[in-house]
């Protein structure tokens, strides 16, 4: 039964790579705990806001990152037609970059929320308006996500360049 052929693949084939990513989900279960429980209550100890920030924004990235490499793993462990395997190569590769720029978008944001906004809103600071802290905000994080999206749009063999080109004469008109 198990050798039996579904879609080019072993039913046993299906089975350990839906095992993997259902594995990879509990191992997300865990890594949730683990960070609730143990470095939650050591990052809170410690005098530097800095190592609380940092673990609280790179939890999520890491359980999507976690998913992500469970599906590739239980993927590539299967055969499929060349063109199918091209496009999954991409669609990862894209969402690797992806997932490391909201990583990247996510911490600067904390850090500017922790470090700029106390600044601005404290009255013996004259040389920040707090009113501008959004626009500063909103412009940097736009700015790590165009990279981003450029990076990953690039990495899967998109002409980037004619695009933006497009946009430009675009946004003349």
């Amino acid at each position: 039964m198990l050798s039996e052929i579904y879609y080019g693949n072993s039913l046993q084939d299906w089975i350990i790579s839906l095992s993997i990513i259902i594995g990879a989900f509990l191992l997300n279960k865990l890594i949730v705990l683990i960070n609730k429980n143990v470095i939650r209550k050591v990052t809170n100890r410690t005098k530097y806001k800095l190592d609380d920030i940092l673990f609280k924004m790179l939890e999520a990235p890491v359980l999507l990152g976690v998913a992500l490499l469970a599906i590739w793993i239980a993927v590539s462990r299967l055969e499929f037609d060349p063109k199918i395997i091209n496009f999954i190569n991409k669609a990862y590769q894209f969402m690797t970059v992806i997932n490391v720029t909201w990583f990247v978008v996510r911490f600067v944001g904390s850090l500017i929320e922790e470090y700029l906004v106390p600044i601005a809103e404290d009255p013996n600071h004259k040389s920040l308006d707090n009113t501008l802290i959004p626009i500063i905000k909103r412009t940097i994080l736009g700015v790590i996500w165009g990279i981003g999206v450029i990076m990953a749009l690039r990495n899967v063999g998109v002409d980037v360049g004619a695009m933006i080109a497009g946009l430009g004469i675009g946004g003349l008109a």
